[in-house]
């Protein structure tokens, strides 16, 4: 049976009915009909919803919400880590393992200041002041890297003459294989700005390493052999003003060039003459690092290495000759507790804890680079 439509039906509210008969005509709009959400308007599965898997996006690193102020109290009051810092477990070298079971350490490119290890996410590691002529030096970059964008971005545009003939005569250095550092003159090691010549070696970034171990060691005195350009010897005195720093040399050219750079960043580091502890006869020290030579003389890669001084690089023919003599003397150049810090290279850390043995030392450990390279070792005196 058929029902007619309601009274109150929209029809007779308007006041009009549909004619029998005559179907009602639907009038589609004009293109798609435009979602209501906006994880509908994307529908092909290889564009998911942002709104939906935002967090599981490979890559993406979402700000940890930050604690609220009872946490922190909560946090900071934790009968546990009250327990560490008495224990003494807070230590800057106290570092857990990491996934593969290997420790961790302090990255030896980041210059942070000293402090506890637990510490709230929200108080991040204060950054060391920067000296001004830091800031110099990066707005004088600036205004370099603004030229040579503007010779790049004209390349229809003349050179000065003597612009352009000393371009070229960068180009054929640097392709006869000059090292960077030798073309411009100067070298960047830890915040430092050093002036280099072909009388010193360039500073290499593992050396890094040695100035970061000597800074976690409490020292008032400590004696840098074979300064070279005098970076590990500036780069200790800038982080520690107040220690007195003693610098060796046998090269004078190198002892001039440690001496301009000390001048330079306005550094007071006494520079001697001599080999390695000669000159500090009758003198004992907290703390004595030293970059030695220790590539063997039959080493291919000194191919490469041919515009640096070979005696900064070759250590005879197994690399350990001078690592010797400097293991054999330094524990008379120490204080009772002293340390003896050396780096060396691939390969040597095994005969190099063996020649601390010998020498008497105790407490020796290796330490590796960034590329987990073992990189320097040292001992203690007893």
């Amino acid at each position: 049976m058929h029902r007619g439509r309601p009274s109150g039906s929209r029809c007779a509210r308007r006041g009009s009915a549909q004619p029998r008969g005559v179907a009602r005509r639907h009038v589609s709009r004009l293109g798609r009909r435009r979602p209501a959400r906006q994880q509908d308007r994307v529908g092909d599965p290889r564009h998911p919803p942002a709104d939906r898997d935002r967090g599981r996006v490979p890559g993406l690193a979402l700000a940890a919400q930050e604690p609220r102020e009872g946490a922190r109290r909560a946090r900071g009051a934790h009968p546990r880590q009250a327990a560490a810092r008495a224990a003494g477990e807070d230590r800057l070298d106290a570092q857990a393992p990491d996934r593969l079971g290997r420790p961790l350490r302090a990255h030896p490119h980041l210059q942070l200041s000293a402090g506890p290890r637990h510490r709230p996410p929200h108080q991040p590691h204060a950054l060391q002041d920067r000296p001004h002529h830091g800031r110099r030096a990066r707005r004088a970059d600036r205004r370099a890297l603004g030229r040579a964008a503007s010779v790049l971005a004209h390349p229809g545009r003349e050179l000065p003459s003597d612009v352009e003939k000393r371009f070229l005569q960068f180009t054929l250095r640097r392709g006869n294989g000059e090292p960077v550092a030798y073309i411009v003159g100067h070298k960047e090691f830890y915040g430092l700005s050093l002036t280099v010549n072909p009388a010193v070696l360039i500073p290499r970034p593992e050396t890094e390493l040695l100035v970061d171990l000597a800074l976690q060691l409490e020292f008032s005195s400590i004696a840098d052999l074979g300064t070279g350009s005098g970076a590990i010897a500036l780069a200790i005195k800038r982080q520690r003003p107040k220690a007195h720093v003693v610098a060796t040399d046998s090269s004078a050219a190198a002892l001039a060039v440690a001496q301009r750079n000390a001048v330079k960043h306005g550094l007071e580091v006494e520079f001697r003459h001599g080999r390695w502890l000669e000159p500090l006869a009758g003198e004992r020290f907290d703390l004595i690092v030293a970059n030695p030579p220790y590539v063997a003389a039959s080493d291919r890669h000194l191919a490469h290495l041919h515009f640096e001084p070979m005696d900064a690089l070759i250590g005879g023919s197994d690399g350990l000759d001078e690592i010797r003599e400097i293991a054999r003397a330094a524990p008379g150049h120490l204080v009772t507790g002293g340390r003896l810090l050396l780096e060396h290279g691939m390969g040597q850390e095994r005969a190099v804890r063996e020649l601390l043995d010998l020498a008497g030392l105790e407490e020796i450990e290796n330490w590796p680079d960034l590329a987990r390279i073992p990189r320097v070792t040292g001992g203690k005196v007893k």
